[in-house]
């Protein structure tokens, strides 16, 4: 249903955002699983870029880069640090980094 919602506002959302925002709103991932795959990743110098998981219909190169975890942590940190409305604005400009920040 999230995905629904972000496409209405931008159909070209890269697909980390579009699963980042749906695995944390729907809260349906373990947070050890995703703390675990993330700091593994950190201490292991493999932590995948944007483009590494902007992956469109690819999910299997998706799931194979732990998209799912490294995108819910990369969207729990654009609301955490910066709020919803620039998670949104995000959605719009999903290129526009320096712009949105």
């Amino acid at each position: 249903m999230f995905i629904i919602i972000v496409n209405k506002i931008n159909e070209n959302t890269p697909r980390w955002l579009d699963e980042g925002i749906a695995c944390y709103e729907a809260k349906d991932n373990n947070e050890n699983w995703i703390i675990k795959t993330v700091k593994n990743g950190l201490a292991n110098d493999i932590v995948p870029t944007f483009k590494d998981l902007d992956t469109g219909d690819d999910f299997e190169t998706f799931f194979k880069y732990d998209g799912y975890q490294y995108s819910y942590t990369i969207v729990e940190s654009i609301i955490k640090l910066f709020g919803y409305d620039k998670l949104c604005n995000l959605i719009k400009e999903p290129n526009s980094f320096v712009d949105v920040f």
